[in-house]
């Protein structure tokens, strides 16, 4: 595994920037195309690529379009998987929990909702309890988890963010199509209650409800999705926001299939966590966040931007002064 930890940390070639930039361009165009569509809640059957951008300002028009076809490139029906597209580094021919779930509503307003939710529901199928209830983390067209991150049960690469991060993204997902299937299919629905209790239970050391993973696991458990240098993280602010994400959209799915009871109990868990991250993670000194807890329980002060954005990302940074304040840390790089 150890070449997967080099090739991770390798400069990225021609392919992988080009493909970086397409989802850079569509990430910021998205909200300028959808204050020009109007999607119907429950259109799923869009055609693939018909998207289109109007706009007078020309440079725009054609960097949306060319981003549009970078990413379409990289779309493949007919391999053992099933409908899929290209969510990994390059050369790996596969899709990745954490870089779907950060590309589904892009892929969807280009028309790859059955894409979208194969890839989702193979991830969904492969959570097993062999794996401490992670899944895989990559899987290839061949449909088999990508061997350059997986090798056994006991050994393989896993950032212990992805199963929060795929169950918010499925949630986002109904939002935008209003496919019941993520309500209703057994399989993501067991997904979900497995993530937000089995998987919860076996990487929490300290029965605080939170996760954490102790140095000697490696690779096998990252609690971060920060992969860069420092020192290993116990656990991340990004998987507590994450979790915290994961569930109060658990909830909204419950209470839309009316188990009320059940969906006030994981409101009530995501507003423990947004309490723990808010009251207890922030620095007045630092005017930002904490990012990690290292292996001596300590928080850790390096300034890792990416930690400070992806909590906004996942939504458990409060609105107020603090939200502020680290908004203004980031502008200022």
């Amino acid at each position: 595994m150890a070449e997967a930890d080099i090739q991770r940390r390798a400069g990225v070639g021609k392919r992988s920037a080009t493909k970086l930039a397409s989802a850079a361009l569509l990430v910021y165009f998205l909200p300028l195309v959808w204050s020009c569509v109007q999607p119907a809640h429950h259109e799923t059957s869009a055609g693939t690529g018909t998207l289109q951008l109007s706009s007078s300002y020309e440079p725009l028009v054609d960097g949306f379009n060319w981003a549009k076809d970078q990413a379409l490139a990289y779309v493949f029906e007919g391999d053992p998987v099933g409908a899929w597209y290209e969510a990994a580094l390059p050369g790996r021919e596969a899709f990745c929990m954490r870089d779907v779930s950060h590309q589904a509503l892009g892929a969807l307003a280009l028309g790859l909702a059955e894409h979208t939710k194969n890839m989702m529901h193979k991830f969904a199928q492969n959570i097993a309890a062999s794996r401490d209830w992670c899944s895989f983390w990559e899987i290839d067209r061949h449909d088999r988890p990508a061997p350059v991150d997986y090798r056994s049960d006991e050994d393989f690469w896993y950032n212990l963010p992805a199963n929060f991060d795929v169950i918010r993204s499925c949630h986002r997902i109904f939002e935008w199509t209003g496919d019941e299937d993520y309500l209703n299919d057994p399989v993501i629905r067991d997904f979900y209650r497995q993530s937000l209790s089995d998987y919860v239970s076996a990487w929490d050391l300290d029965g605080d409800g939170i996760m954490e993973s102790p140095a000697d696991n490696g690779y096998r458990g990252i609690p971060t999705y920060w992969e860069g240098e420092g020192p290993r993280a116990l656990t991340g602010g990004d998987l507590i926001a994450a979790q915290y994400a994961a569930n109060l959209a658990y909830a909204e799915m419950l209470s839309l299939r009316g188990e009320s009871t059940e969906a006030r109990a994981f409101r009530q868990e995501a507003e423990r966590l947004r309490r723990i991250y808010n009251d207890t993670w922030w620095s007045p000194d630092l005017g930002r966040f904490y990012t990690l807890i290292i292996q001596d329980g300590t928080f850790d002060t390096t300034h890792i931007p990416l930690l400070q954005i992806l909590p906004l990302y996942f939504g458990i940074v409060e609105q107020g002064e603090r939200r502020e304040r680290l908004l203004d840390n980031l502008r200022q790089g």
